[in-house]
């Protein structure tokens, strides 16, 4: 649902701005009036606002997401990490005790 608001979004934004650039063609045409100008310019303002305002919003959605992914990353990471050391835990124990016997019994005869 989040993607694909953002692509909705995107592509206003994509539209926007190709209206902005039509804009800003129409304002460089030299047979201009003033009043003509003034609308135009006031016109690529709004555009560009309202460009500004969906680029913010985009920007927010996919940091939320990502902030959202990297939770749930982190979640099944340390999910992972209990469950591999409840399962590998007594291994290493009884392996370490093991080599704990095996040292001791080397020092034994070394010091015979």
């Amino acid at each position: 649902m989040t993607a694909d608001l953002r692509k909705r979004k995107q592509d206003l934004l994509e539209k926007q701005l190709e209206h902005q650039k039509q804009l800003v063609a129409k304002l460089e045409q030299p047979n201009q009036t003033k009043e003509q100008r003034a609308k135009t310019i006031e016109a690529i303002k709004i555009v560009q606002m309202s460009v500004e305002k969906l680029q913010k919003d985009i920007s927010s959605t996919v940091a939320s997401g990502t902030t959202a992914s990297a939770a749930k990353i982190a979640a099944a990471k340390v999910l992972k990490r209990s469950t591999l050391t409840k399962t590998t835990a007594p291994a290493l124990v009884k392996k370490s005790k093991e080599e704990v016997s095996r040292l001791s019994k080397h020092e034994r005869f070394r010091s015979c």
